[in-house]
């Protein structure tokens, strides 16, 4: 297997190891495929649109990086993020419907979470680009303690996906 194959299987693994912080495992990280690739959301999270040629030995660098960035978070904040999973299930009760719960889980991000407006300016000016933490709920959740002004729409929908996740 190629050393790409190596680290896109490592990433997946671990992503679905720690599933309880990254989200269910899922074809998410697919599920931009194009005819040329099949790695289309992985690149989104690189600044780089899906359909992009980028060199086999880059992408097998960036997935190794992230990797190992994924497995820092989850040393470094999985316990805080488990703090914060806790603080929002908290808001749930037996009695709700499902809709309800989903509306408190999104109320809840909303008061819990801050747009990087910042990053969101430098990218369209092309000066800066977000960090793949703001992409998932450790970015989202814990922004503060990992010196982020804040999340991108990734992280929220990333955060949202987790939360729901554990109240079901």
């Amino acid at each position: 297997a190629s050393a790409e194959a190596i680290h896109w299987n490592q990433m997946l693994t671990f992503t679905r190891d720690y599933a309880k912080h990254f989200g269910v495992a899922g074809d998410f990280w697919t599920s931009k495929n194009t005819e040329k690739t099949p790695y289309g959301a992985f690149k989104t999270q690189l600044d780089s649109y899906p359909e992009d040629y980028m060199p086999d030995a880059v992408m097998d660098q960036y997935m190794e990086m992230m990797t190992l960035d994924y497995m820092s978070y989850e040393q470094s904040y999985g316990s805080l993020l488990d703090q914060k999973i806790a603080d929002c299930l908290a808001q749930l009760d037996d009695s709700m419907t499902p809709v309800q719960k989903y509306l408190v889980i999104h109320d809840w991000i909303a008061n819990n979470a801050e747009f990087d407006m910042g990053v969101l300016v430098k990218t369209a000016a092309g000066t800066g680009n977000p960090d793949p933490a703001q992409m998932t709920a450790f970015g989202t959740l814990l922004s503060d303690a990992m010196g982020y002004d804040g999340c991108i729409c990734l992280g929220y929908s990333a955060t949202f996906a987790v939360l729901v996740q554990h109240a079901f």
